[in-house]
């Protein structure tokens, strides 16, 4: 089975409308969000596609529904609480 380790989501932003969130499990990444981002600066992702490394948030899971999809709902509030959105 596999297992989701991250979800990623969007946030307002003032300069470029949105920005990038990335929820993931603590237990589960290896990296550092900085060196996330430069994994991913060398594979050549467009840093449009790049979160800010203070856009990364550790969490012990991910918010699933009864049937084992990811609960979309719940991880959005979860983003605006920890946003102040």
């Amino acid at each position: 089975k596999d297992e989701r380790v991250f979800a990623v989501s969007g946030i307002p932003d003032k300069v470029k409308g949105e920005a990038l969130v990335v929820i993931y499990l603590k237990d589960k990444m290896t990296l550092t969000p900085e060196e996330m981002n430069e994994a991913l600066r060398k594979h050549n992702i467009p840093n449009l596609w790049i979160p800010k490394a203070g856009n990364y948030v550790a969490v012990d899971a991910l918010p699933v529904t009864g049937t084992g999809k990811l609960d979309l709902m719940h991880l959005n509030n979860f983003i605006k609480k920890q946003f102040c959105i």
